[in-house]
C-alpha cells in the first residue's frame, strides 16, 4: 500500500515479518530480567517508578551488571536493530535519530554543494588576476572546515518525537531553493569584493603569474577574508536544530566555535591582530575607506545569509 512498516519482535515466530519489514527491531525477552526489574520498581516510590527515563535506566543497569541475563536469538539473527530493552521504547529512539541523521545528512550535503560553488568561483577569480592562496591559508581552511564537519556530525536528536517530518530527499524544493538563494548572496558578495579591489589588482609580473610563488596582495586578502566569513556563515546558517535535534545554543561546542570564528575574523578585518593576519600571509588593507566597504560587504553576506536560513526553515 506505499506505506514504511516498523516490525518488533522476540522470537523465532517473528523472523519472516522482521526481514520483510522496512525497519526490523529485535527486543530482547528475559523473564530473568523481568522479574530483577519487578523487585526493583517494588522497592522505589510510586513517582519515579512511572518515569520511563527511570525505567529504562534500572533496565540498561542490570544488563550491564550481568550480561548473560540477555541473549540474542533468531530474531536478533533476522532484524538490522537489537534492543536490550524488554520493550518497545526502543522504536522511538530508532525513528528520532533515523531523523536527525537524515537531517545531518542534507545539511551535510547542502554545505558542500555551497562551499564547492563558492570556492570555484573564487579560485577563477583569483585565477584571473594571477593571484593564488597561500599555503597557511587553505591549511587554516581545511581544519576548521574538519573540525565544523565533525562537530556537525555530533549533534544529539530531541527526547520528544516531533510531529513533522524532514525533508526525504536534497533536491526537493525547498533544500534546492535555499542552497540557490544563498549562492547569489554569496556570488553578489564575492562581486563586491572584486569590484573594491579593482584599483589594487596586482601587475602580472613574474611575482603573480599562476604558476609562479605566491605573494600576498590585497585581492588575496580581501577574498580570503570574504571566503572565511562565508564558510562560517554557511555552516551556522545551515544548521537545522529544532523539531528535529539540538538549536545552535544547545549544541554548546558549535556554538562556541562559531561565536569564536566570528570574533576572530571580525578581529583580523578589523587590523586589531596584525601578527595573526601575517601569520596568515595576509597584507594591510590599503585605506580606512576600502576597509570600511570591506566590512560592509562582509556584514551584508552575514545578515543575509542568516535571514535566508529563517526564510528557508524546515
Amino acid at each position: 500500500a506505499g506505506c514504511t512498516t516498523l516490525m518488533c519482535g522476540d522470537g523465532t515466530n517473528d523472523v519472516g515479518a522482521l526481514k520483510q519489514a522496512h525497519v526490523g527491531v529485535s527486543i530482547m525477552n528475559s523473564p530473568a530480567l523481568e522479574a530483577r526489574l519487578e523487585r526493583v520498581l517494588a522497592a522505589e516510590t510510586e513517582t519515579d517508578a512511572t518515569k520511563p527515563s527511570f525505567l529504562a535506566d534500572v533496565e540498561m543497569d542490570a544488563v550491564d551488571l550481568d550480561p548473560t541475563l540477555v541473549n540474542l536469538g533468531d530474531a536478533s539473527i533476522a532484524s538490522p536493530f537489537s534492543s536490550k530493552r524488554a520493550t518497545i521504547d526502543c522504536v522511538l529512539a530508532i525513528v528520532r535519530q533515523g531523523r536527525c541523521t537524515l537531517v545531518t545528512m542534507l545539511q551535510v550535503f547542502k554545505i558542500l554543494a555551497l562551499m564547492c560553488l563558492v570556492s570555484a568561483y573564487m579560485l577563477s577569480s583569483l585565477n584571473l588576476h594571477g593571484v593564488k592562496q597561500g599555503d597557511t591559508q587553505m591549511t587554516v581552511v581545511g581544519l576548521s572546515t574538519a573540525v565544523f564537519f565533525f562537530l556537525l556530525s555530533r549533534a544529539q536528536p530531541l527526547e520528544r518525537l516531533a510531529p513533522k517530518r524532514p525533508p526525504q530527499r536534497v533536491f526537493e524544493a525547498r533544500p534546492a531553493a535555499s542552497i540557490v538563494a544563498q549562492f547569489a548572496v554569496h556570488f553578489v558578495a564575492l562581486l563586491s569584493t572584486m569590484d573594491l579591489c579593482r584599483p589594487f589588482a596586482p601587475s602580472r609580473d613574474r611575482a603573480h603569474v599562476p604558476d609562479g610563488a605566491f605573494s600576498p596582495s590585497v585581492v588575496n586578502t580581501a577574498v580570503y577574508l570574504l571566503s572565511a566569513v562565508v564558510q562560517v556563515n554557511i555552516f551556522a546558517t545551515n544548521y537545522q536544530g529544532h523539531p528535529f535535534m539540538q538549536s545552535l545554543a544547545e549544541h554548546k561546542p558549535l556554538a562556541r566555535l562559531l561565536a569564536a570564528s566570528y570574533a576572530l575574523l571580525a578581529l583580523i578585518v578589523s587590523g586589531f591582530v596584525p601578527w595573526l593576519s601575517r601569520w596568515l600571509q595576509l597584507v594591510d588593507l590599503p585605506t580606512t575607506t576600502f576597509r570600511l566597504q570591506l566590512i560592509g560587504v562582509l556584514c551584508a553576506d552575514t545578515i543575509a545569509s542568516w535571514v535566508l536560513s529563517f526564510v528557508f526553515a524546515y
